[in-house]
């Protein structure tokens, strides 16, 4: 299967990359920052350099893939980071960024995306702050 690695140099990114390698997948790991090596290994996975936050960015490295481990998470201090580019970058990862790599993927020829880090997709938050119900007077998500 063609699997995109998403968050490549994070551990939970590397230890997905390397597990998927070993399974026998096609994979391609990405991730913001650059690699810390020359040359890539023999037989190590294929690299690709993008930010996530860049909806053509986003939507070119996932083009092709039949799977999607969305393991990338905000740095907003790393060099080349969305917080190194202006507040409107910042602003765009805030409430897109996790779900361009989503958006991405729907397409018809792919199989799904297991996202690693991104709580708020999975409607994790560190407090409970939302009602038991959902009516016309509530919020839809929790704040």
């Amino acid at each position: 299967m063609r699997v995109v690695v998403t968050g490549a140099h994070g551990k939970v990114g590397r230890a997905a990359t390397r597990a998927l390698a070993d399974a026998g997948h096609e994979v391609t790991a990405v991730d913001v920052t650059r690699p810390v090596w020359e040359r890539a290994e023999p037989g190590a996975p294929a690299y690709r350099q993008a930010d996530l936050t860049d909806a053509g960015e986003a939507f070119a490295v996932v083009r092709g893939a039949e799977a999607v481990v969305h393991g990338c998470c905000g740095r907003r201090r790393a060099a080349g980071s969305c917080w190194g580019r202006g507040w409107r970058r910042e602003l765009v990862r805030e409430y897109y960024g996790d779900s361009i790599p989503l958006r991405a993927l729907s397409r018809p020829d792919a199989s799904g995306i297991s996202c690693a880090k991104a709580y708020r997709l999975l409607g994790w938050a560190p407090k409970r702050s939302w009602r038991d119900y959902l009516d016309e007077n509530g919020h839809a998500l929790p704040r």
